[in-house]
């Protein structure tokens, strides 16, 4: 009897803890959500990878350009 309550009571406490940190892990996806519900997604948007040339150091590499229309 001893070793299946204590088998139960411990997985009552694990399932407490599951829960807490699915509850808090819900709240923070929520907040992220809630913060970036104003960010732009449009089609306007465009990021690519160029060769450019860097005046300062007098060479030649990669540029990522982000545009915003």
């Amino acid at each position: 009897m001893r070793t299946n309550r204590d088998y139960f009571r411990k997985n009552v406490d694990y399932s407490a803890i599951y829960f807490l940190i699915a509850w808090g892990l819900n709240v923070v996806e929520a907040t992220v959500g809630a913060h970036l519900s104003s960010f732009d997604v449009s089609p306007d948007l465009s990021f690519k990878v160029q060769p450019g040339y860097s005046e300062m150091a007098g060479t030649t590499g990669f540029s990522l350009v982000l545009k915003v229309k």
